[in-house]
């Protein structure tokens, strides 16, 4: 073989050799991690947050990770997630003992935020109870740094915990600490032990369901109604408050149930504020106790700012849904009526887009505590008048505009022109369903008198409620046609909405009266003065819907 040949054999093998070197080793010596996160210790459950930190400093990612359950876990992953920085949703696959997490890019860096909702994780001896919790999952990668809050229930005292902590301290009230370990093996899971003494708080209060409405202001914050229903397990005695804990900074709290608005810092239909660690604390003061098995509902109101990024608002989900175990949460959000390019993760249930995006969320106890936050994002343009416009176009408009006038100047005047059928249509089929209404009211009042026997009852009853739900379903359907004329119209109409609401609940609160009275379970004074306070409240709702009826009559369209 010629020398040249064999020089150039040897220099190619010398290049392929130090190229070899150069190229990234996507192995777990190659790549490492660190971990934050929190474990919630609740009654019944364990949420896990870990916010994942993965690098692969001499090269890319590859393009999935495997995290592996460390072993002598015995407990049930009841639900799992892993997300990206944006929130958005990671696509997973279940492997026999983990999960492998399918990346979306090809970096050399990637953050990963995993949510656990853990199960048969506890030990019960009376009172006292043990553990079991997976501190840390099993990684192809080494953790450099590893930084794990441990939070207790509201209420428990702790024994021990089977590792050094660094620190304790207490969040909201409740037992922490925290717990650090630096430079952890490559794919070494961890399980820790704790015992704590606690009397779980499902024993004395659930929530059944939560329904939660929220309007999304362009202004950047929410408004929001939360109807909460309770239901009290406490064996002994009458439970007489709940605490609840509110998103930061959120201002304008309001409590009220379908008898009306409840008094800041009254014993009975009363309520606190207060700035607690993890947002507003307000305590709650039912109108009447709450015995074992029994219930109530009310309504809090609200409005806090969010997180946004553009586009993208963040909305919590939480703290008010972690205070107590809860089985449904039912959320609608509402955006503006200009909005445009809606989307969202997790995606709703119903989707509904006229004069705004009308979107319901429903989350059954299990998949509530995995979906932390709703992430959405969409793009409104603002209400006109917007003036931008260049001076030679206005110039040429206002050239135009002349230029008809005056052709248009000698012809006959015309009528002027009216409201578009569908308004005026509006507007009448809204005064038949207001008169239905309180005729239903009048009727209840005067069978509650005895004024009327109960088979005449019955069935002017029968009729009248068929009247009203035929006009509701054309008030409904009129509504979401005068949604579209315009912003201002649709702005009306969700104010016109949120009355009826109101209106709603004022008739609900009648019936439970009447159905108190004659069970005796309240005196003739007590149900008259009742039944006076809320007859002014229909009489103010009915004002204040006629007056928006106005509005919508007078708008141009």
């Amino acid at each position: 073989m010629p020398i040249l040949v064999r020089s150039f054999i040897v220099l190619l093998v010398a290049a392929l050799l130090l190229q070899s070197s150069l190229l990234p080793v996507l192995n777990g010596q190659s790549m490492t991690g660190e971990v934050r996160g929190v474990i919630e210790i609740n009654d019944n459950f364990i949420l896990v947050s870990y916010l994942i930190d993965v690098n692969a400093p001499n090269g890319r990612l590859p393009s999935s990770i495997n995290f592996t359950l460390p072993e002598g876990f015995q407990g049930e992953v009841l639900s799992i997630g892993f997300f990206g920085p944006l929130n958005e949703s990671l696509t997973f696959q279940s492997r026999q003992s983990g999960y492998e997490v399918l990346l979306p890019l090809t970096v050399e860096r990637f953050k990963l935020h995993l949510i656990m909702v853990l199960t048969r994780c506890f030990n019960v001896k009376g009172n006292n109870i043990t553990a079991t919790i997976p501190l840390l999952l099993s990684t192809p990668f080494n953790l450099t740094f590893v930084s794990i809050e441990l939070r207790y229930p509201m209420g428990a005292n702790v024994s021990w915990i089977s590792m050094n902590v660094s620190d304790r301290f207490k969040v909201g009230g409740r037992e922490a600490v925290r717990i650090e370990l630096i430079n952890v093996a490559l794919g070494l899971g961890r399980t820790i032990l704790t015992n704590y003494s606690y009397i779980p708080r499902y024993k004395e209060v659930s929530v059944p369901i939560i329904k939660r409405e929220l309007l999304i202001n362009p202004n950047g914050y929410a408004e929001v109604n939360e109807e909460v229903r309770v239901k009290s397990f406490q064996e002994r005695g009458r439970l007489r408050s709940l605490t609840f804990t509110l998103p930061p900074q959120s201002r304008g709290v309001a409590v009220h149930d379908d008898f009306g608005y409840y008094k800041l810092e009254a014993e009975l239909a009363g309520y606190q504020i207060k700035e607690g660690v993890e947002g507003v604390e307000v305590e709650v003061r039912p109108r009447f106790s709450i015995g074992y098995g029994e219930g109530a509902t009310f309504t809090i109101r609200y409005h806090f700012p969010l997180e946004r990024f553009n586009n993208t608002y963040v909305i919590s989900l939480s703290p008010m849904i972690f205070q107590y175990p809860i089985e449904n949460l039912v959320l609608t959000l509402n955006t503006p009526a200009t909005t445009l390019n809606f989307n969202s993760f997790p995606p709703p249930a119903l989707l509904s887009e006229a004069g705004g995006v009308k979107a319901v969320y429903a989350f059954n106890s299990a998949y509530a505590y995995l979906v932390r936050s709703l992430v959405v994002r969409f793009e409104h343009y603002p209400a006109p008048f917007q003036w931008g416009i260049p001076l030679g176009y206005l110039a040429a408009v206002v050239a135009i505009f002349i230029v008809i006038s005056a052709v248009y100047v000698t012809r006959k005047p015309r009528a002027p022109s009216s409201l578009k059928p569908s308004t005026l249509d509006l507007v009448k089929a809204y005064e038949t369903l207001l008169s239905i209404i309180f005729e239903v009211k009048e009727l209840e009042e005067d069978f509650i008198k005895g004024l009327i026997k109960k088979a005449a009852y019955e069935e002017k009853l029968k009729l009248l409620i068929k009247e009203r739900a035929k006009a509701e379903a054309n008030v409904h359907r009129l509504m979401d046609e005068v949604k579209r004329f315009s912003s201002k119209h649709a702005a009306l109409i969700e104010e016109i909405r949120l009355l009826e609401a109101e209106l709603k609940s004022v008739e609900a609160a009648y019936k439970e009266l009447g159905s108190m009275f004659k069970a005796r379970e309240i005196s003739r004074k007590t149900y008259e003065k009742l039944m006076g306070d809320h007859e002014r409240k229909l009489l103010r709702l009915r004002s204040r819907i006629e007056a928006l009826l106005d509005e919508v009559k007078e708008l141009k369209e």
